[in-house]
């Protein structure tokens, strides 16, 4: 006849269990610490897009204001203005560095 020890099976038991619930409620916590961090990371994604959008709209409208400012007709038009003539052998200013 065998004779079981109720007591020494009911700690095991219970030290096994204690066990299990403090490594789930550690990964629990680093489930929810992960996922937080994932959704943050996500929305700072969605944030940077929509700048990027916006970034991109701006430079567009730089670019049409510079080749407006930029355009040929319209500097020769500028020119005429202020009474400048197209010169057809300009004569540039150099300097010797050589004595």
């Amino acid at each position: 006849m065998t004779i079981l020890s109720s007591q020494n099976t009911n700690v095991s038991i219970k030290g096994f269990l204690a066990i299990l619930f403090c490594v789930l409620f550690i990964g629990g916590g680093i489930y929810i610490f992960s996922y937080n961090s994932f959704v943050a990371h996500r929305h700072a994604v969605s944030n940077l897009r929509d700048y990027i959008v916006i970034a991109e709209v701006e430079n567009a409208d730089l670019k049409k204001d510079l080749y407006r400012v930029l355009d040929p007709v319209r500097l020769e038009a500028q020119a005429d203005a202020y009474g400048l003539i197209l010169d057809k052998k300009p004569e540039y200013l150099t300097i010797s560095l050589s004595q």
